[in-house]
């Protein structure tokens, strides 16, 4: 998937208290923790966790902005596979109250010198989202506060950095993109993305490279 540099920029801070999370946030981590967080172990297993969760296979064009990040998502495979990688994704539909909300579950096979690993990725995506989330949502399920986080008029994001309750995941996201942001283009959506990605070793060898250092 994309990941932008302005969600380099969190500040390492501790997020202020803010008011107790409303329904929505509530049923968003709800969903989420049920469709992102049970496997984790490969993309098979994560589809199949996203189907058992109520989580509906549609296509990629299903929303104007599905389709842009799905774009963004293709771009970034070219280059994936240009590097020795592989990469695979799979796109689904499911409503959170009476508001239509998009999954997508990827698999990014990359490599690190002579090491290779998948990056699973879960990405819950509410393109109708208008008010900003309340992290604590996230923070009840992942035990801890946000290690970091930006909040101004463009864009709000809390990062979870490799959360001890979840062994692997690398990182934990709630990111609200309002429609007037300036980085609406460069998300290529707004409203509100929670998402995670989990590095899995992988045994097999980068092409080529079979039988080095042996």
């Amino acid at each position: 998937m994309r990941y932008s540099s302005a969600l380099g920029l969190l500040a390492l801070l501790a997020t202020p208290a803010l008011a107790a999370p409303s329904a929505y946030d509530v049923a968003l981590v709800s969903q989420f923790t049920d469709a992102c967080t049970t496997a984790r172990t490969s993309l098979a297993d994560n589809k199949a966790a996203a189907e058992a969760a109520g989580w509906v296979t549609v296509a990629d064009n299903a929303h104007p902005e599905l389709g842009s990040i799905i774009g963004f998502s293709n771009q970034a495979a070219v280059d994936i596979r240009a590097n020795n990688g592989e990469f695979d994704s799979a796109v689904y539909q499911k409503p959170i109250g009476e508001v239509m909300h998009y999954l997508i579950v990827s698999d990014a096979l990359i490599g690190y010198g002579p090491a290779r690993e998948n990056i699973l990725g879960c990405y819950l995506y509410g393109f109708d989202a208008a008010t900003q989330p309340d992290p604590e949502a996230v923070t009840a399920l992942t035990g801890v506060k946000p290690t970091a986080y930006q909040v101004d008029q463009d864009v709000a994001s809390w990062q979870w950095n490799a959360p001890q309750k979840f062994p692997g995941v690398m990182d934990i996201y709630l990111t609200y993109v309002p429609e007037e942001s300036q980085y609406r283009t460069q998300y290529g959506f707004s409203g509100v993305v929670l998402q995670l990605n989990t590095a899995v070793p992988n045994p097999t060898a980068i092409p080529g490279t079979e039988g080095a250092g042996t």
